[in-house]
């Protein structure tokens, strides 16, 4: 098998963790180099003794000149500021990139800035850049070298509402998400919410009404179905380490079960990382630690309403393991190379 050197940008945060530890396993990616500001100059090693394979690789600084030269891809696990100013270096130096930042996934400059609140340095980009859904998208970023990998919550929620609006299923909104995410999800902070005492046997929403992943769900909702659909975002932190489970409401006239089901099987035939569940709703410890989407739908006849159930680990399909997904594609790997299939749940 062809070898590729990969760079990852930002490795010293969870998802740049989860990133080196689901590559010391890839077969065909060689880690050439890591970056992290917070600890350049020191050993990898003596930051997380826990990655063995890394420990005597030392974290560069994202500036340094060496990133650019005899590289292929490069992962981006970065503040979105930091992507935004650094992407257009690595693909002027021939690099191909998985940014995980939000940086090139909103294609509204006005609703990207809002958002996100700093102005874009490079957002000509974002009309080439791929949304990298890989199960939806595959051809598209198979041919890509820039590729905005989805966030979790989107991840969570698109994976099963986007064939439906595809093939006209929904006839109109809401759309209303209702998700939770594990402590992960917020990074890693070392601010007073995230002590332990602050989020042990706690549970709450935040952000209501105006998280920055609702733009990104309405715009890939509204382009699906090719009209604006009404999305209702409600995030909420689980007191657990990993994992997102969202339960999504739409509202059906008569009840499309039978038609649910057999849009997700011909959407996701060829899809490995995809569980469609019938019988029974997913769980978190079902995905946790898998690059997995699991998925399941029943019809409350009295209220008129669908409710999908969705679960993915949010550092994994969420974050790093996607991008390795949509990394394999775009180097033209199978697209399971590097990430375990979980066996058992059927």
């Amino acid at each position: 098998m062809k070898r590729f050197r990969v760079g990852v940008c930002g490795g010293s945060g969870y998802t740049g963790i989860e990133l080196l530890r689901w590559l010391k396993q890839h077969p065909a990616f060689e880690v050439v180099f890591v970056t992290s500001e917070s600890q350049a100059g020191k050993t990898i090693g003596s930051c997380e003794p826990y990655l063995f394979e890394y420990a005597d690789m030392v974290y560069v600084s994202l500036e340094a000149e060496s990133n650019f030269r005899g590289v292929d891809l490069v992962f981006l696990a970065l503040p979105h500021e930091a992507s935004a100013a650094i992407t257009p270096r690595f693909l002027q130096a021939g690099i191909k990139v998985v940014d995980l930042s939000a940086a090139y996934r909103i294609k509204d400059k006005t609703v990207f800035e809002k958002a996100y609140g700093f102005t874009h340095p490079s957002f000509d980009l974002v009309s080439e850049a791929v949304y990298g859904l890989p199960e939806l998208r595959k051809e598209r970023v198979a041919m890509a070298r820039l590729v905005a990998n989805p966030g979790c919550y989107p991840t969570s929620i698109l994976l099963p509402v986007l064939p439906l609006l595809e093939e006209g299923l929904v006839n109109e909104g809401p759309v209303i998400a209702d998700s939770k995410s594990g402590f992960s999800g917020r990074g890693r902070k070392t601010d007073i919410p995230g002590l332990f005492s602050e989020m042990n046997e706690n549970f709450y929403a935040y952000s209501v009404g105006n998280h920055r992943h609702q733009p990104e769900i309405a715009q890939e909702v509204s382009f699906s179905a090719k009209r604006e659909i009404s999305v209702i975002f409600t995030p909420h932190i689980l007191p657990l380490d990993r994992g997102i489970l969202s339960t999504i409401y739409i509202p059906f006239d008569r009840d499309p079960t039978k038609e649910v089901y057999a849009v997700w099987q011909k959407s996701y035939e060829k899809a490995p990382f995809v569980r469609i569940l019938q019988g029974r709703f997913p769980q978190l410890k079902w995905v946790q630690h898998t690059n997995e989407v699991h998925m399941a739908f029943t019809y409350l006849a009295s209220q008129k309403m669908g409710v999908i159930v969705s679960t993915i680990d949010n550092l994994v399909k969420g974050a790093s393991g996607q991008a390795i997904q949509n990394a394999n594609l775009m180097m033209g790997l199978p697209e399971t190379t590097g990430l375990i299939i979980q066996k058992g749940v059927e």
